[in-house]
């Protein structure tokens, strides 16, 4: 009978180790949050792929708003706006319409994205005379195959676009409060690596543009191949001070070893 029982408890220990297969749509409202502390540089057109990028046209003289999918390939405009956070218009994506430095859909090991830590987005406003930009939406769409699997949006008011474009200061990144989750939800689903990512975004109060995202690795020691973030400068300065201490020990050990051969 123990031995039955051994058995039955290995398998389903085992069986909970298993990823699990894609079930119904994963929301999380609000989840994606601006994280003024993290800075990235290099990030201009044709360094960089974008995930989407969108400008205000002769259509939307009030809101400028973009959609891709990864649902039979890429897509975009209003069609391509299937998330169910918020209800983005689509259609004022410049051209050309191809998975290219303004668009994509990659996958997640692409990415560099192993858990939830690792997700970032990079804002690229481009505004004239670095003028305000309201973010009213921002949703990060993951599709296994041609289903959306899962949903994270968020928001943000900048009240200036300085530095601007190509290097930016405008770095989203997942809310703490939900990284547990989406370990669980998305990164422990079955084919989780070949999941692809697509974006929607609706931006407001804009002048110019265009306005793009692109991804980040915001954890790239755990295997991820994505952008580092640069280090606040807070950190630079603890770096300078460890840099003089081992200096200054070197020194030391210099004047020793010098006096002692004399």
């Amino acid at each position: 009978m123990k031995r039955y029982l051994v058995a039955a408890a290995s398998f389903i220990s085992g069986a909970m180790l298993v990823p699990q297969p894609a079930s119904a749509l994963v929301s999380y409202s609000g989840g994606l949050v601006y994280d003024s502390t993290i800075q990235v540089t290099a990030q201009g057109f044709g360094n960089v792929p974008r995930l989407l990028t969108v400008q205000g046209n002769a259509n939307s003289t009030t809101t400028e708003s973009g959609c891709v999918s990864a649902s039979g390939g890429i897509n975009f405009g209003a069609s391509a706006c299937d998330g169910t956070l918020f209800a983005n218009t689509g259609g004022d994506e410049p051209n050309p319409l191809a998975d290219n430095q303004k668009y994509g859909i990659p996958t997640l090991d692409e990415l560099g994205w192993k858990t939830a830590a690792d997700i970032g987005l990079v804002f690229n406003p481009n505004q004239t005379g670095f003028a305000p930009i309201t973010v009213d939406d921002i949703t990060l769409k993951i599709y296994d195959g041609d289903t959306l699997f899962a949903q994270i949006n968020g928001s943000q008011a900048f009240a200036t676009t300085d530095p601007g474009v190509g290097s930016a200061g405008f770095v989203f990144r997942l809310d703490a409060g939900i990284l547990a989750s989406v370990d669980t939800n998305v990164f422990g689903a079955a084919g989780s690596d070949n999941f692809r990512v697509a974006l929607e975004n609706t931006n407001s109060l804009f002048n110019d543009g265009p306005e793009s995202w692109a991804a980040v690795d915001l954890v790239p020691g755990n295997g991820g191949g994505g952008v580092p973030p640069v280090p606040e400068p807070a950190t630079w300065a603890l770096l300078l001070m460890g840099f003089g201490f081992v200096g200054a020990r070197l020194r030391r050990g210099r004047r020793q070893s010098a006096l002692q051969t004399v």
